[in-house]
């Protein structure tokens, strides 16, 4: 009876050790899986650099240079840019020598605004639209801008720079116009290029 007993203990401390095992590698698991979902989606960085060319009042804004990780489209036209599926971007703008708002800056350069418009489905941005605006709910929630005037809300960092993002969540082309104006003066000029979106 007593060798039964002893068996029977061992064969129970056995059982409970197996399953004390099985639970922290169970849990060690669940953790793991809990990582992979967590990880980072990976932002894809696009830094236009513009600068106003020409004389008054026939001045225009063009691309100076690009820092870019996102790739060129739309015939490499400069500024274009494709977000790769499963990413997100973020946009950042600069006028030579400009600003980013016109408070206390007459005469000086400043991003005023950046508006949205010509969405399509698909990867070709197509022709330049005629109006902006209009956009569908993915592309306004992508871009944080106004559904019904295209309007991207613009993150003023420092003194000359202005930033937007894009969450990238389905595939479509649209077209982004970069607004400068001459502070003081009320004068515009402006930029559009296109970004196509490959989604998640």
């Amino acid at each position: 009876m007593k060798t039964t007993n002893r068996t029977a203990g061992a064969s129970g401390y056995r059982l409970k050790k197996r399953l004390k095992t099985g639970c922290v590698a169970l849990a060690t698991g669940l953790m793991s899986l809990g990582a992979v979902e967590a990880q980072p989606v990976t932002v894809e960085y696009n830094k236009i650099v513009m600068v106003v060319t020409g004389t008054a009042p026939n001045e225009k804004l063009e691309i100076d240079r690009e820092d870019t990780r996102v790739k060129s489209c739309n015939q490499n036209k400069p500024g274009c840019v494709e977000v790769s599926a499963g990413n997100m971007a973020e946009f950042e703008l600069r006028i030579k020598q400009g600003r980013n708002d016109c408070a206390g800056n007459d005469g000086k350069w400043s991003i005023q605004k950046v508006l949205l418009g010509g969405e399509v489905a698909g990867n070709d941005p197509g022709d330049k639209p005629g109006n902006w605006g209009n956009l569908s709910e993915v592309a306004a929630s992508d871009f944080n801008a106004d559904a019904g005037t295209g309007e991207v809300k613009l993150t003023r960092v420092g003194n000359n720079r202005a930033k937007f993002y894009d969450t990238n969540t389905a595939n479509y082309s649209i077209w982004y116009n970069v607004f400068a104006e001459l502070c003081g003066t009320g004068r515009t000029i402006e930029l559009d290029p296109s970004v196509t979106n490959r989604g998640k």
